[in-house]
């Protein structure tokens, strides 16, 4: 069963936003448009490990977790999925990653070749063991007596694998073979530790503790504010600016309209550049210049509101967040 499902993450919306407010081909959009696909590829790897998961068996109980960031003595981990049962907590590392991947346990480091060209990746395999180590203090300081293994799985069948360490073959797999190692740690871990109610009870916990990142992503990428397109972007074409007239936005190349365009714009706004927003700083975002429009805009939007006068600020609402 999966309890915490994967969502979006911010980061991914935040590129998104980005992306379309750069000038295209410009070095900064090309330094974003490579990462952002990247974080797609690993949304998507990560994703695809549903389909295996759904087929565990439903007379065992595994409670399958998404994307958790735990707190651990002042800092935080990352588990990509998390695999808990009555025997075992599972950490699974996706990788989405073509080519042919070649794991060197001497130096770790994973090398991939694609295209006769070799690129350095971070060892994956030495992310999931610092990952189980993170998780096993974070269980034993919670009095929860799972132990906890750890795998890296390619999500892509068409990567070839090579290693040159027996112990390799045994933590690193391709996603059709997920089933069987899963079948093969229910037999080493027989003595079942939980209940089935403190196994949910742990599944809420983890849910309870993860805390998103928030991530200043102009600093992140090294994109200058100044280089980032203001205004309200076109649904149609994706122009910036759309110009407001009679009460809805107009895009002055394609010619489409639409009344909510700020509100695609607000989500851009409190992706980039903070988690409120006041009416001068609209009217400077949207390229509106009266008080009173901007106000009567913003308060239709179901923002949320704090403040008054000219203290007054707006942030998203619940449900346009993703985290």
């Amino acid at each position: 069963m999966i309890v915490k499902e994967l969502r979006v993450p911010e980061r991914i919306l935040a590129l998104e936003a980005l992306l379309r407010r750069l000038e295209e081909g410009s070095p900064d959009w090309h330094r974003v448009k490579e990462d952002l696909a990247k974080r797609w590829a690993g949304y998507y790897g990560e994703l695809s490990l549903d389909y295996y998961l759904l087929m565990l068996p439903e007379k065992e109980e595994y409670l399958v977790l998404h994307d958790l960031r735990l707190g651990l003595s002042g800092s935080f981990f990352q588990i990509d999925l998390l695999v808990l049962h009555a025997h075992f907590a599972l950490i699974l590392e996706v990788k989405n990653i073509l080519g042919t991947l070649v794991f060197d346990k001497q130096f770790s480091q994973m090398i991939r070749t694609q295209d006769e060209k070799e690129e350095g990746f971070p060892d994956p395999i030495a992310q999931a063991e610092h990952h189980k180590k993170q998780l096993a203090r974070w269980f034993e300081e919670r009095s929860i007596p799972l132990p906890v293994e750890a795998l890296v799985v390619i999500s892509k069948p068409s990567t070839v694998l090579k290693a040159n360490s027996p112990a390799i073959s045994r933590m690193v797999i391709h996603s059709h073979r997920l089933l069987g190692k899963v079948e093969e740690l229910s037999g080493r871990y027989q003595q079942s530790l939980m209940e089935s109610r403190d196994l949910r009870k742990t599944s809420r916990l983890l849910i309870k503790h993860h805390t998103p990142e928030e991530i200043d992503i102009l600093s992140r990428m090294r994109v200058s504010r100044e280089n980032v397109k203001m205004g309200v972007h076109c649904g149609g074409c994706g122009h910036i600016p759309a110009i407001r007239v009679y009460g809805t936005w107009l895009c002055p190349k394609c010619g489409y309209k639409d009344k909510s365009a700020h509100i695609a714009a607000l989500k851009d706004y409190f992706l980039l550049f903070g988690k409120e927003i006041t009416n001068g700083e609209f009217r400077e975002f949207a390229g509106v210049e009266s008080v009173h429009t901007a106000s009567n805009i913003l308060s239709k939007s179901n923002l949320v509101v704090s403040g008054r006068g000219k203290g007054r600020k707006y942030s998203a609402p619940a449900d346009w967040k993703n985290g």
